[in-house]
């Protein structure tokens, strides 16, 4: 009974909706996203429901018709995986705007140059994987922890590429995001600083 009660409820929730003039925004579109995955899981509930004393799959009942029309609501609507893609790319443009209004204004004139700028790069590359081994490190990120200009970090990027010492993804050109490599990672700080150990370990009587 309490299955054949949702379906009612989302049946006149379809017919409210449809009479509404809704925004195409991503609340909207999250809602649309929501409600065809309803549209699926319903109707299949119903028909148990129905099915339970033998009139399940039956054209007596407008369950049947819904029932049929459910996948072509998620093709009509669009297609469920675009939908939650847009969902998607719109958050992440918000994100992005917010975290580059939150940041640090760069620096006009670096304070380190040359070799000390390469070694101050490759450290924070090093501590960025301690906390986030798997992860690339955004060049906007190291441009807050260190005093130095874009165009110096690059310069100091391409020449720790050319080393060997670090990994680097470029869009159109341009270096994006940066990662350390294994043999980086030696240089820039001892085996010992890069073991984590959780809380419950006692690092003096367990042997590693």
């Amino acid at each position: 009974m309490y299955r054949m009660e949702k379906y009612f409820w989302w049946n006149e929730a379809q017919k409210k909706l449809a009479d509404e003039v809704a925004e195409f925004s991503d609340s909207f579109i999250a809602s649309t996203i929501e409600d065809i995955e309803k549209t699926k899981r319903f109707p299949w509930e119903y028909m148990e429901e129905m099915g339970k004393r033998g009139d399940g799959y039956m054209r007596d009942y407008p369950v049947e018709r819904h029932f049929r029309d459910s996948k072509l609501i998620e093709i009509g609507a669009g297609a469920n995986e675009i939908l939650k893609h847009l969902v998607w790319k719109q958050w992440l443009k918000r994100h992005r705007s917010l975290r580059k209004s939150m940041r640090k204004k760069p620096v006009t004139e670096s304070r380190i140059r040359g070799a000390d700028a390469k070694k101050a790069v490759l450290e924070l590359l090093a501590e960025f994987y301690k906390v986030h081994p798997a992860l690339y490190t955004e060049c906007d990120e190291i441009l807050e922890n260190l005093e130095i200009t874009r165009e110096n970090l690059n310069e100091c990027l391409t020449a720790l590429e050319a080393d060997k010492l670090v990994a680097l993804y470029r869009k159109r050109g341009a270096i994006q995001l940066a990662k350390a490599t294994y043999d980086g990672l030696r240089i820039a700080k001892p085996q010992e600083f890069y073991l984590k150990f959780p809380d419950f370990v006692d690092k003096e009587r367990e042997v590693f």
